[in-house]
């Protein structure tokens, strides 16, 4: 929701059935792809195949942007951790 702006109780209630509608719907293209590759479990590449595959690919690369920063700060909290382990 941008800032500044107020919804009220019925939009909040309607912008979270759509957003849990289109988790649903994005789980299941991806684990789709999954399926055709023969596995189980549903990756992030498949979850950005998915996006791509429903015309959301600028949301894909934003999402893998995202994705890799999260990827480096939990690379420097394990790095961090070993380090005071090991002092």
């Amino acid at each position: 929701v941008p800032e500044g702006a107020s919804l009220s109780r019925e939009s909040r209630q309607a912008v979270g059935m759509g957003a849990k509608i289109f988790v649903h719907y994005l789980t299941s293209c991806a684990n789709d792809i999954c399926l055709k590759d023969k596995r189980s479990k549903i990756t992030a590449q498949d979850v950005m195949a998915a996006l791509v595959e429903l015309e959301l690919g600028d949301f894909a690369q934003t999402l893998t942007s995202v994705l890799e920063d999260i990827e480096l700060v939990e690379q420097q909290k394990a790095q961090e951790r070993a380090a005071a382990k090991s002092a």
